[in-house]
């Protein structure tokens, strides 16, 4: 099953839709409650194997990038492999069963690759039509493909040979899916062409600029972004009109995605596909009954523990204006990836090594950033469109934690998983623990205050993740006419629950459209909740033992798609988030460390400034004692003057050079200046 993973976004997938510390505590900061829990995962991790991968079983093309060609697939001879299938089935012979279902195994990576090889120049040049007709081809081709594989197998399995074939498949849930597959209606599959249409169409309109008519004058967001003829009152006028003529025209689309996701849901004996996606679509072992636990503790915990962090935060240029070309950032991550675990170098050596990544600007690209799977050559893929800001840096690690599990933990197209928690975990993850190595990531003197801004922004994933899945719940949920001025008060009104004092802006209400998780991939955003909740455990457990958070995390990263979020938890030893106690714990446990660091920062900003003041003390003392012995130079010049100039008086007086009255005023005249010397 192909796989993508996605830090900004989701795409359709393919046999299923995927979705695409700088110190130790600060000494008299608060001890955290729950550490004592971690001592179960210090003990399995450290009791693991001395290699976490077993890299001698994993398989690899030796294959740049740039050669792996599109060629795009022969639907004949794939509909052709399934002919051939029903024919075994028929014989009742297992031989030429197994050898038809290999056959269409391998056929389906490589219709995978294909695919992915399309997606990928697709976003790369998301108004190419040629590229968008081509996805929307092998989407509806696919669709009526890997329905009748699906039937076929069942099929086979209920036949005289299935017992047999279900032993040869060796995996319960799957042959399990099989038994109970139902061929699509042609209603349903309708619905799949018209939902990958309608994301097309969405991710077309978001790359494209708007226009609205403000005191008879055209504008645009570029026409605005470029004017300096606007005082600020003016701006914000003319950009709130942009805000809701775009608000309104995505909006209008995420209506009908509703209306069509609610009724796939429906065929599948669902009351709405925000329950169908959490059990069908994303694998979870939760339910959306569950995770309302997560939103109370968030709102209590989490909400406050956001705003003690910004207010931590302080200006810092060298990072504002940090900004690098992609080959840039991968130089900033590539040494500290060994440093966190040399075993994490094999999968970065080789992405880099057959440049398997996309990450610098274009205008042409979608705004996302994914790691996908190209399966024929079992070569993960790195996608990104930066923002130009020092947070892409951070992406390169998110990313390359999806990269790295990708790399070592394998599977064909027919039988991956599809547990988006876990996989956010491993990126997550990796973000908080490559903060150790900061100033290196950052720069110089950057780290603390860029470790405040890493942690901001994990706090504020757990609270996105919280607002857009409550928002989406309540959408998908409701039960009068859904309108887009209904839709923005829905997201207003969850978005008020999540603020610190209730008050929201009236333009943020129109945000949400520019999340592409809300239409791409429907009730995906929880998992960036959960998975970040999780990760901030993994960071405080490495915080209070850097080797045991280490190795915890490396022993996530060995979890495939396939194990649920809750029982991944369990086994490595983090402590359950959706208990509100380990929410309270986790805010705790931050909150000492950003104020350990702020702590830090403080008393580094004092001792400079007492070292800037004895600094000029010295100075202004230098520049006394400089004056001091100019001065004593001067004084005794004069002195060695006045004793020359007596010692000549003598000699002409005894010469009998003087008159009485000459002899008398150049006495005097020494004599004062030997007074002034001496006062």
């Amino acid at each position: 099953m192909a796989a993508e993973w996605h830090s900004g976004t989701e795409s359709v997938g393919h046999f299923a839709t995927y979705a695409g510390a700088a110190e130790k505590w600060h000494s008299g900061t608060e001890s955290v409650g729950h550490f004592a829990t971690y001592a179960k995962a210090a003990d399995d991790v450290t009791a693991s194997e001395d290699h976490w991968y077993d890299t001698d079983s994993e398989e690899h093309a030796d294959v740049d990038y740039a050669d792996m060609e599109y060629v795009g697939i022969d639907e004949d001879e794939m509909m052709g492999m399934l002919d051939d299938m029903q024919a075994a089935i028929k014989s009742e012979d297992l031989d030429a069963i197994i050898k038809a279902y290999e056959a269409v195994e391998s056929t389906g990576d490589h219709f995978d690759t294909q695919m992915t090889l399309n997606d990928i120049r697709h976003y790369t040049d998301v108004n190419n039509e040629e590229y968008n007709e081509e996805e929307i081809r092998m989407s509806e081709f696919f669709t009526d493909f890997a329905d009748r594989f699906n039937a076929c197998v069942r099929d086979a399995l209920k036949g005289s040979q299935g017992e047999a074939l279900a032993k040869y498949l060796d995996d319960e849930e799957l042959v399990d899916h099989y038994l109970h597959y139902e061929e699509l209606t042609a209603e349903e599959k309708t619905l799949v062409v018209d939902y990958d249409r309608l994301t097309q169409e969405y991710d077309k309109r978001l790359l494209d600029d708007v226009h609205v008519e403000v005191d008879g004058e055209d504008w645009s967001f570029d026409k605005l972004n470029e004017t300096s003829k606007l005082n600020y009152g003016q701006y914000l006028d003319i950009y709130g009109e942009l805000a809701r003529a775009r608000n309104k025209d995505l909006a209008e689309i995420y209506l009908q995605i509703v209306d069509n996701r609610n009724k796939v849901a429906l065929k599948n004996d669902y009351d709405n596909f925000a329950d169908y996606a959490y059990e069908e679509e994303y694998n979870r072992d939760y339910t959306t009954e569950d995770v309302r636990k997560v939103y109370e503790g968030v709102k209590k915990y989490i909400v406050p523990l956001r705003q003690e962090i910004i207010d931590l935060e302080t200006y810092n240029y060298k990072l504002e204006h940090l900004s690098l070309s992609g080959e840039e950032r991968l130089e900033r991550v590539a040494p500290i990836i060994p440093k966190i675990n040399p075993e994490l170098q094999t999968a970065w050596d080789y992405m880099i090594e057959h440049h398997l990544y996309d990450i610098e600007h274009s205008d042409t690209k979608m705004d996302k950033g994914f790691t996908t799977v190209i399966q024929d050559y079992r070569a993960p893929f790195f996608f990104d469109q930066p923002y130009g800001y020092w947070t892409d840096v951070q992406t390169v690690i998110h990313e390359f934690g999806h990269y790295n599990n990708a790399y070592h933990v394998q599977y064909t197209t027919a039988t991956g998983g599809n547990n988006l928690d876990v996989a956010e975990t491993q990126s997550q993850g990796l973000e908080l623990l490559a903060l150790e190595y900061a100033d290196e990531l950052y720069g110089d003197g950057v780290g603390d205050e860029a470790t405040l801004r890493v942690l901001e922004n994990m706090t504020t994933s757990v609270i996105d993740g919280c607002v857009f899945d409550e928002f989406q719940y309540r959408a998908y949920t409701y039960a009068g006419e859904l309108t887009v001025d209904r839709l923005n008060e829905i997201y207003g009104e969850v978005l008020s629950e999540y603020s610190v004092d209730g008050e929201v802006d009236d333009l943020n209400v129109l945000a949400w459209v520019g999340v592409p998780h809300n239409f791409e991939a429907p009730m995906y955003y929880i998992s960036y909740c959960v998975s970040a909740l999780a990760s901030l455990d993994l960071f405080a457990m490495s915080v209070e033992d850097r080797q045991a958070g280490v190795d915890c995390y490396m022993y996530v990263t060995t979890y495939g798609w396939e194990t649920g979020f809750r029982q991944m938890l369990e086994e490595v030893g983090i402590p359950d988030i959706f208990e509100e106690e380990n929410i309270e714990d986790i805010s705790i446990a931050v909150s000492g460390y950003a104020n350990g660091l702020k702590t830090r920062a403080d008393r580094s900003a004092a001792l400079i400034t007492l070292g800037l003041v004895f600094g000029f003390m010295l100075f202004v003392a230098l520049i006394v004692a400089i004056a001091i012995r100019s001065w004593r130079k001067k004084e005794m010049a004069r002195e060695e003057e006045y004793r020359r100039q007596l010692e000549m008086h003598y000699m002409r007086q005894n010469a009998g050079q003087f008159e009485p009255e000459q002899q008398a005023r150049p006495m005097m005249q020494l004599q004062d200046m030997h007074e002034e010397n001496e006062q």
